[in-house]
C-alpha cells in the first residue's frame, strides 16, 4: 500500500504540474470559466467547470476549495463538505479548507464540529 509519504510527495508532483500547466496556459481557459461562473452566481456551471479541471488536471487544493463553496452556495452541503475534505487532503495546511469545511459542516447542523474545524485553521 501507499504511505502518507508517498501520498505526500504526489501531491506535491500534483502541484508542480498545476503549476507548470498554468505557466503553459493550459488551466486557465476552464479555472477563468469557472471562477467567473461562480462571481455570476451560476452555480451548476462553476461546478461543472471545477470539475472539468479537476478531471482534466487531477487534484487541487484551489479546485475543491472553490467547488465546495459552490456546491455550498448551492444548497449542498454534503457535497460542500467533501470538497473541503478532499482540499484538505490535497493540502492540510490551507487555512482556507478549514473555512469551507467549518461551513459546510455548519450547514449540516454541526455546529461543535464546525467550531473544532474553524480553530483548527487557524
Amino acid at each position: 500500500g501507499r504511505t502518507p509519504y508517498d501520498l505526500a510527495k504526489g501531491r506535491k508532483k500534483s502541484a508542480v504540474l498545476i503549476e507548470r500547466l498554468q505557466d503553459a496556459g493550459m488551466i486557465d481557459e476552464f479555472q477563468e470559466k469557472a471562477n467567473a461562473a461562480l462571481v455570476s452566481g451560476n452555480i451548476s456551471e462553476a461546478i461543472e467547470y471545477y470539475t472539468k479541471c479537476l478531471d482534466k488536471f487531477g487534484p487541487s487544493r484551489l479546485w475543491y476549495s472553490n467547488r465546495s463553496a459552490a456546491y455550498l452556495l448551492g444548497g449542498d452541503a454534503n457535497k460542500a463538505l467533501e470538497d473541503a475534505e478532499l482540499c484538505l487532503e490535497c493540502d492540510v495546511n490551507f487555512a482556507d479548507g478549514y473555512a469551507r469545511k467549518a461551513s459546510a459542516l455548519h450547514a449540516c447542523g454541526r455546529y461543535r464540529e464546525a467550531i473544532d474545524t474553524f480553530e483548527q485553521g487557524v
